[in-house]
């Protein structure tokens, strides 16, 4: 898949109202080499419906960045935006993933997948290349 499909996917994880098991599964398996096992088997285990599951492969894939959650919380229609960022302290970071959408585990799936496909440009994989 390429970098365009996953970071298409991205988006629209992020947008849908309600979590899709079988759509963020799938942009998981494409970008599963990155992942430590732990959060391989949370993920085929379907547990990304969570906030929490999110945070920790966030946490494990991107240890010491800075991430910012805002929002309104509105069961029916959030308004939540998301961004992952190297630092706090500089606004010009090589990778950054940013996200908004109604529902905040779908709005961190899509950040984080951002978030990959931005280091996978830099340094993982080559853009439209068999890896991703």
């Amino acid at each position: 898949m390429a970098l365009a499909e996953l970071l298409g996917l991205a988006k629209e994880i992020e947008a849908s109202p309600t979590y899709d098991a079988a759509l963020t599964r799938k942009a998981f398996e494409i970008v599963e080499a990155q992942l430590p096992d732990m959060d391989k088997s949370m993920i085929v285990a379907g547990a990304f419906g969570s906030a929490d599951a999110v945070l920790q492969a966030i946490d494990h894939t991107f240890p010491g960045w800075a991430l910012a959650m805002n929002g309104i919380a509105n069961e029916t229609n959030g308004h939540w935006k998301c961004t992952l960022r190297h630092s706090e302290v500089r606004d010009n970071d090589a990778f950054l993933g940013a996200a908004h959408g109604p529902m905040l585990s779908n709005v961190l799936i899509g950040a984080f997948l951002k978030a990959l496909a931005g280091s996978a440009r830099g340094t993982l994989l080559e853009p439209g290349g068999a890896g991703l």
